[in-house]
């Protein structure tokens, strides 16, 4: 069932569940009409035997059941070619700024996980990465909410497990730099007052 599951259905799912329902009954006749893309007066015609049955195929729906998968080297949406960039040399100053202003709490995370996406992937054409912002940030954004949540969330874990090693080293790099007489270059100043508040429990 995950792998039909899209970034805007996982978003719609997540607060459904983690929404005040005075039954639970209703709180599975909500996820039903998310998964389904039926109206609520659907399910609410039932049978009460009818619905239960239904109500069992919601049972599969926690984030610690999605499937991991490998970490795609490049994802399609929309028939437009993205490439995620894990490498932090080949992220632009933008790029960093947009991750983190969308991704601060694990709430967010989630229900910015589109806007995450569109901020690390970079369009290919002709099989080249195309520069930041050739597409509207705001349009890709919104394609990545029909990429499947198995693959979306196998890109954000990599590049989060990956950025948080990255803070833990880069600093002392950093001030190593300084303490020689250089001077940092604006992403270095960027990726360098991140990387501080990070130690200090800010992201």
């Amino acid at each position: 069932m995950w792998d039909k599951v899209t970034v805007g259905q996982f978003q719609q799912l997540y607060d459904i569940q983690q929404g005040n329902f005075e039954l639970e009954v209703d709180r599975q006749v909500h996820l039903l009409s998310c998964l389904d893309g039926k109206p609520i007066e659907h399910y609410e015609s039932m049978l009460l035997t009818d619905l239960m049955k239904e109500c069992e195929r919601t049972k599969f729906l926690s984030i610690g059941d999605v499937p991991v998968i490998p970490t795609p080297r490049e994802i399609t949406v929309n028939g437009q070619v993205y490439r995620p960039l894990y490498e932090f040399r080949d992220v632009v100053a933008g790029q960093f700024i947009d991750v983190m202003s969308v991704a601060k709490t694990p709430d967010e995370n989630i229900l910015n996980l589109h806007r995450m996406l569109a901020a690390i992937c970079r369009p290919v054409k002709d099989k080249k990465i195309q520069s930041y912002g050739s597409i509207p940030f705001d349009d890709v954004a919104e394609a990545m909410l029909q990429l499947p949540i198995v693959q979306a969330l196998a890109i954000s874990n990599f590049f989060f497990d990956a950025w948080n090693r990255f803070l833990k080293v880069i600093p002392g790099y950093l001030e190593r730099k300084m303490k020689k007489g250089k001077r940092l270059t604006e992403m270095e100043q960027i990726i360098h007052g991140l990387a501080l508040v990070s130690a200090g429990g800010g992201y």
